[in-house]
């Protein structure tokens, strides 16, 4: 596992940064790909409000400039375009719809919770709209599954939002909305231990995190939250477990810097203190490293 020097990587954001600031003057489809991953470079540095204001809000606004000028019949088709690889007036992959969940992502890190519930609430509406305009048609059936993947991890977004400013019903009615989209999937359940953990349900929590095992038992993220959650109980039963969870995880997510923080502590629980703090020091040379959002969960391909 190699990780560049600090130096280095700030090198390479510069040299990264200028190059893009270059391409995203030009008009056409690859300015909206330039500005977000000019987005992407300064949420990574922690520059929020530059993120938002000088990339992600102009990107927004690129594509749906391009919306409002198709005829309004053509608009819920347009929307349906952006996950048909095959459209003839295909949007920039699905950055419609991405680009709002990063600007939420980005607006609740700092602290602006109903802002981002205001622009989670737009993309809802558009999958909805596009999902909608493709209806039951055969020839769409690979198109609409992926709007319902992408319509449940929004519903999945709005319910963390929700749990984290402690409103627990709509926490809950949003976690229900995602599980009529996507009933039977490993991240569902992972979704909604995480909603019953930020809303202090310890036990559903538990029992949502071993659904998703279940379901696929090299789900890194529930091994992750798993071993997390009975690393913080703290009896040595469930330390002995969160550590073999923890390094199960690991496995298969080594630049986890939030699973080597917990595998850290578990072992230093267990009075391996050598142990544990390699571990740390892993989780906090990874953590410098690791971009603010997950790139897992964003669309870089141009």
């Amino acid at each position: 596992m190699t990780v560049l020097p600090q130096a280095e990587r700030s090198k390479h954001r510069s040299e990264a940064r200028t190059v893009l600031q270059q391409a995203a003057q030009q008009s056409g489809s690859h300015r909206v790909a330039s500005l977000y991953a000019l987005a992407l470079i300064n949420a990574e540095g922690g520059h929020y409000d530059l993120a938002v204001a000088q990339q992600l809000q102009p990107a927004l606004s690129v594509v749906e400039a391009g919306l409002s000028s198709l005829p309004s019949s053509e608009r819920c088709d347009s929307h349906a375009s952006l996950f048909s690889s095959s459209s003839s007036r295909r949007l920039p992959h699905c950055y419609d719809v991405m680009l709002h969940r990063v600007k939420a992502q980005l607006l609740l890190a700092v602290s602006s919770a109903n802002e981002a519930l205001a622009v989670l609430g737009s993309a809802r509406q558009r999958l909805s709209a596009a999902r909608r305009a493709l209806g039951s048609r055969q020839d769409a059936a690979a198109a609409v599954a992926l709007l319902r993947e992408q319509e449940a991890q929004v519903w999945r977004d709005l319910a963390l939002v929700y749990a984290s400013q402690q409103q627990p019903s709509d926490a809950q009615l949003c976690v229900q909305k995602m599980q009529q989209l996507e009933p039977h999937s490993a991240a569902s359940y992972h979704a909604v231990g995480s909603v019953a953990a930020a809303c202090k349900d310890t036990v559903g929590a538990k029992q949502a995190y071993k659904a998703a095992l279940a379901l696929d038992a090299m789900h890194a993220p529930a091994l992750l939250s798993l071993g997390a959650l009975l690393r913080r109980q703290g009896d040595e039963h469930d330390l002995s477990v969160a550590v073999g969870l923890l390094t199960d995880a690991l496995r298969y997510e080594p630049h986890s810097h939030v699973g080597w923080l917990n595998l850290g502590m578990a072992r230093k629980a267990q009075g391996h203190s050598e142990e544990g703090e390699k571990h740390l020091f892993t989780a906090v040379t990874l953590a410098a490293a690791a971009p603010v959002l997950s790139y897992s969960d964003l669309p870089l391909g141009i």
